[in-house]
């Protein structure tokens, strides 16, 4: 990033313009850039500074490089998940709870409902979404340690489905942070019938979202909603604690590359 105060490195500059085609979608996911001495020669650079460009966009999701015949730097298309990944890196880092982040969450699922309800009619919404209960289900039926994974996407569906691209990116954020700390709430309590209790009435809870919604009943979906989300961040937040985003870390000597 490039301040008024600061003359932006060369290899930024490049950086810059390898980007734009990214993001104005002219590259599609897997498209090829020129190689490094076409690259050289199109900027008038030196190709150690088309190397610390490429660099600078596979440090943001944007490239990748693989290696060998037929090798070189690939655009990739920008991921939310690398995004809510980054968040969480910087709400950790300033000691938000888990509480706030639940807070959020309802901030951004209640608005969402509305919009779900208004567009239940179109193609693809209501199946989308007992698609994502019947993979709960299944979870719940298999009882193999995956229903916290099931319950956030079925979170993730509801966003996605209100058709707001803004809506769906924050609440990415909230949701990978959630289903991390469901993952180890529910992982240092073990398999007990107490976490399967809280599964099952999820996904109870989930299944009365989808017939409010069906119903067109936009006040009964958000206070259902409403009351679902409270009563999950009572279960899950029983004490509150700073978020933890980052998984255990492990001895790169013991392991092979």
């Amino acid at each position: 990033m490039t301040t008024k105060n600061r003359r932006p490195k060369a290899a930024e500059v490049v950086a810059d313009w390898m980007r734009r085609p990214i993001i104005a979608g002219e590259l599609a996911e897997g498209d090829p850039f020129p190689h490094e001495a076409q690259l050289s020669e199109k900027f008038g650079v030196s190709r150690p500074i088309v190397r610390e460009a490429i660099r600078i966009l596979e440090s943001e999701g944007l490239i990748d490089v693989r290696r060998g015949i037929g090798g070189g730097a690939r655009a990739r298309k920008p991921q939310p998940a690398a995004v809510a990944r980054a968040a969480g890196f910087v709400l950790q880092e300033r000691g938000t709870m888990v509480s706030d982040v639940y807070r959020c969450r309802e901030l951004l699922e209640l608005p969402a409902v509305e919009l779900v309800v208004e567009r239940r009619d179109e193609p693809g919404v209501l199946e989308s979404l007992k698609d994502a209960l019947a993979a709960e289900q299944r979870a719940l039926d298999q009882a193999n340690g995956t229903g916290a994974v099931a319950e956030g996407q079925f979170h993730r569906r509801l966003v996605e489905l209100s058709g707001s691209p803004t809506l769906d990116l924050y609440a990415t954020i909230t949701n990978q942070i959630i289903y991390t700390h469901t993952r180890n709430f529910m992982r240092d309590r073990g398999a007990t019938s107490d976490t399967a209790k809280v599964s099952a009435s999820a996904h109870t809870a989930h299944v009365r979202m989808v017939e409010l919604i069906r119903c067109g009943d936009t006040v009964a979906a958000q206070a259902h909603w409403r009351d679902h989300l409270t009563s999950g961040r009572k279960v899950l937040v029983d004490h509150d604690l700073p978020i933890g985003v980052l998984d255990p870390p492990r001895d790169p000597r013991t392991m092979s590359f």
